[in-house]
């Protein structure tokens, strides 16, 4: 289902030639929305299992496009003072979403399901299309349907590649974008694990859930929120260089606990901590992938390029922590962590000297 997002800086060169931003975005919507209805309506249906996995890949390749589509409005229609003020807001509404889907309106559903003896994956699919139907409807009347940047000559697929490419000092940019996320992509697998394991503070499905997905989520959100801020007063220099070493606080946490069999309390506020600086982290680093997108003549493909590597290297960082775990134990693990974090800021300290 990954896979779409990884086919990014293939598809998005395709699309700056094709309509407009704002149809292109909904359209994509249009077209999920109808989706999520095909969902609803086969949920009982005997081929339910292959309908889904068919149209749940439909959604992921729609999903990428508007990914692709709605990143292109934000950098033509905002300039880069606005993008840089804007720039937590939209990872926290981001957040916000994914928390509200996953957590609030899947359990709204299930006991209205419950209660009037309906099928609760049928209703959150309904309700989904409904959300997406309203989202469509808004859409349409709210953004603007003037780009800034000229309408530009529509040069082929192979020249705005080519244009990429030559964008000045690009290759660093990219390389740092892709190496960044090493400590934090395998800590983001490991700290569930760590959290039920009976060698950690063995915590149950519903307690790991409460404290990691709600209470976590929300500190993110908050970091996030507070990112936004101080990338309002400082440069995106100084504050990537403060966030992240501020990481390596919230990781130390889990080591000492690992160390010491600590209680409850402190697990707490290890997880908050760290999702709270996490939220931090990743503010800046998405107002880093937009400065950077915007050095191109086509800064929506760029900023396709820079979302992909960055989701590449989550999966990629991220399918490796449970080998190294089963090698290294959780104490040892959160030492390599550490040391590798600690790397992650020296490399970050000199990219962003030399950050234009």
């Amino acid at each position: 289902m990954i896979l779409p997002w990884a086919f990014k800086p293939v598809i998005a060169p395709l699309l700056e030639s094709i309509s407009t931003k704002k149809r292109l975005t909904v359209a994509a919507q249009v077209v999920s929305s109808l989706l999520f209805l095909t969902l609803a309506i086969s949920t009982n249906a005997p081929d339910f299992i292959l309908i889904s996995s068919i149209v749940l890949a439909l959604i992921a390749i729609t999903s990428s496009i508007h990914d692709i589509v709605s990143d292109g409005i934000y950098l033509l229609l905002l300039d880069e003072r606005e993008q840089k003020r804007y720039v937590a807001l939209r990872t926290l509404f981001y957040q916000s979403g994914q928390l509200f889907i996953k957590g609030v309106l899947l359990v709204l559903t299930a006991k209205f399901a419950s209660s009037l003896g309906l099928n609760s994956w049928q209703l959150f699919y309904f309700s989904l299309f409904i959300i997406s139907g309203l989202l469509v409807s808004y859409h349409c009347i709210k953004i603007p349907e003037i780009e800034h940047q000229s309408i530009r000559s529509k040069p082929g697929f192979s020249e705005i590649i080519r244009r990429i490419a030559n964008t000045p000092k690009v290759f660093l940019p990219l390389l740092f974008i892709f190496l960044y996320n090493f400590s934090e992509a395998q800590m983001q697998k490991i700290i569930p694990l760590y959290l039920m394991d009976k060698n950690g503070p063995a915590l149950n499905l519903a307690q790991t859930g409460v404290l990691y997905g709600v209470a976590g989520g929300l500190f993110m959100i908050l970091g996030i929120h507070l990112s936004g801020l101080l990338l309002k007063r400082y440069t995106v220099r100084r504050c990537m260089m403060f966030f992240t070493s501020g990481l390596l606080a919230g990781h130390g946490l889990f080591l000492y606990d690992a160390l010491a069999q600590t209680h409850y309390v402190f697990i707490c506020l290890a997880i908050t901590l760290n999702q709270f600086l996490a939220g931090m982290v990743n503010g800046g680093y998405m107002s880093y992938l937009l400065n950077t997108s915007n050095k191109s003549e086509y800064p929506m493909s760029l900023y396709s390029v820079c979302t992909s590597i960055m989701a590449l290297s989550y999966v990629l960082f991220g399918s490796i922590s449970g080998v190294i775990e089963q090698q290294l134990t959780y104490s040892g693990f959160f030492i390599y962590i550490l040391i590798a974090n600690g790397f992650t800021v020296v490399m970050t300290y000199w990219v962003m000297k030399h950050y234009e």
